[in-house]
């Protein structure tokens, strides 16, 4: 082989490795391509499902804050409601009071009414009394006026007896 042939086998060698490293390259580059379209695609995957959760989470988390808002307004009818017992307690034990005292009220009139019934009855026994009273003292009265008079016709006639 000549020089020139060499030479030329050489230049075709070095052109060929060119042309080998190009198409390495062009394969690297094209197998780099594909690795990359996968990569895109699973991130394009793990985006979504990264979507879906966060929207999971979102809609988890507004059912949530319903839930705690629905606690907070059962919690706060609960507690008007047991004000509201205690309002009604009250007003039943004031009624109970007034019920009470109606009771003790008419209690103490029906007393009162007989007291004075009682009253006016021994008013008419203590009237028909001193008028009994009355007639008796005026009969002692009498009888005294009589033995008075028979003391004294007593005397005379032992008057009378001593003088005969």
């Amino acid at each position: 082989m000549t020089i020139e042939n060499q030479e030329e086998l050489r230049i075709l060698g070095n052109k060929f490795k060119k042309q080998q490293d190009t198409v390495a390259q062009e394969k690297n580059h094209t197998i780099k391509k594909e690795e990359l379209s996968r990569t895109c695609e699973k991130l394009a995957e793990v985006q979504e499902n990264l979507k879906e959760k966060i929207q999971a989470s979102q809609d988890k988390q507004e059912q949530l804050q319903e839930s705690h808002d629905e606690v907070k307004t059962v919690a706060k009818e609960r507690a008007d409601l047991q004000r509201l017992q205690e309002f009604l307690q009250s007003e039943k034990n004031q009624l109970q009071e007034k019920v009470d005292l109606s009771e003790k009220e008419t209690k103490i009139s029906c007393i009162q009414q007989e007291l004075e019934t009682a009253n006016d009855e021994l008013q008419k026994k203590m009237q028909e009394l001193y008028e009994k009273q009355f007639i008796t003292i005026k009969e002692i009265s009498e009888i005294q006026e009589k033995m008075n008079e028979l003391k004294q016709l007593k005397k005379q006639l032992k008057a009378k007896d001593s003088s005969l």
